[in-house]
């Protein structure tokens, strides 16, 4: 059968994220195609795009995307033909070795009935929040649910115990949470349906494609809400765009051997805010004019942590041990000393 071959990249690049690593002989490691669909499984998501073939076999899935890869031409020929999967142009002729033939979709690991789940319309946000909150995911395994990002009905909550971040919607009637590495992937998914069913969270893009996750159960996420019921308390703070590059630059010369444990100071004085970075080696200082006519106030704060959270939000609340920015639904958290 004819098809084009960059309508073909494309599904296998929705799908590719749910591939295990396995070897040729685990299927995991392939791509089924179905006969009307191309899927992918990994024991944590499983991702599903329309994709209609005159064929259905597993196939592995490096090699046949590198092969597509390196094909010149717009449009191919592929099929099945003696167990072997063909792939020929004016200029190229391939045959790879299939994992197995006429697999169907129920026998294909991660086998999900979706005419028997019931969607519901993903509230506006939900994307948006997942997308925010995923810097302050943990990474340490050894955290638990803090490597988890927190769905709790109409707020977002993740942590790594450094920092929180929260995001607030119209929400979903659930508790969740779900692992890093699938809303990592979520992400990129202009999803519009979603359904909950036992362990798993399924979503639904217009075109029908599927992604769904294991959710991780039985583990408490930790209460952050009451840490952001302080704010009528603070100091607040209009922080100009240009200091995020400041903030990049002086990293370098933040004393700390890992980014976890990096340090700058900051420093509001009329006109004024200066950003020190300081190590053993030296120091360096960078200025920037802004309106600003309270008394002089510093304090020292992680500069990874900073840099991350100026991409979506310059105003900040500083309070006794942490400093708290807003833009809109968004809020995020971060502890520090303050010196006042």
């Amino acid at each position: 059968m004819k098809v084009e071959k960059a309508e073909l990249l494309d599904v296998l690049l929705l799908v590719k994220p749910a591939i295990g690593k396995g070897g040729m002989e685990d299927s995991l490691s392939g791509f089924l195609f179905s006969g009307k669909s191309v899927i992918s499984y990994n024991n944590q998501i499983r991702i599903e795009c329309p994709f209609t073939t005159d064929f259905s076999c597993v196939i592995s899935a490096e090699e046949l995307f590198k092969l597509l890869q390196g094909i010149k031409e717009s449009s191919i020929d592929i099929g099945l033909e003696d167990h072997h999967l063909f792939v020929n142009t004016t200029t190229t002729n391939a045959e790879l070795n299939i994992v197995s033939e006429d697999i169907s979709v129920s026998e294909f690991p991660g086998f999900v009935d979706y005419d028997g789940l019931k969607w519901e319309a993903l509230p506006e946000g939900f994307i948006e929040g997942i997308s925010l909150c995923l810097f302050s995911v943990s990474k340490d395994i050894s955290q638990g649910a803090l490597t988890c990002i927190y769905v709790n009905e109409d707020r977002i909550f993740s942590s790594d115990n450094y920092r929180i971040s929260m995001y607030e919607y119209e929400g979903i009637n659930a508790s969740i949470l779900i692992p890093f590495s699938s809303a990592f992937e979520l992400v990129k998914f202009d999803v519009k349906e979603f359904c909950c069913a036992d362990s798993w969270l399924h979503f639904r893009t217009e075109n029908g494609a599927v992604f769904t996750t294991r959710l991780v159960i039985n583990t408490p996420f930790p209460d952050c809400l009451p840490f952001f019921s302080e704010e009528e308390r603070g100091i607040r703070l209009r922080i100009p765009k240009e200091v995020k590059e400041d903030v990049d630059f002086l990293s370098f010369f933040a004393e700390g051997e890992h980014d976890i444990n990096k340090k700058i100071t900051m420093t509001f004085k009329k006109g004024m805010i200066t950003c020190r970075g300081e190590s053993v080696m030296g120091w360096v200082e960078k200025r920037v004019s802004v309106k600003y006519e309270k008394k002089p106030i510093s304090f020292v704060i992680n500069p990874v942590f900073f840099s991350q959270i100026l991409e979506n939000t310059t105003t900040v609340t500083l309070l006794k041990d942490k400093a708290l920015f807003k833009s809109g639904r968004f809020s995020h958290l971060l502890a520090l000393p303050v010196k006042q």
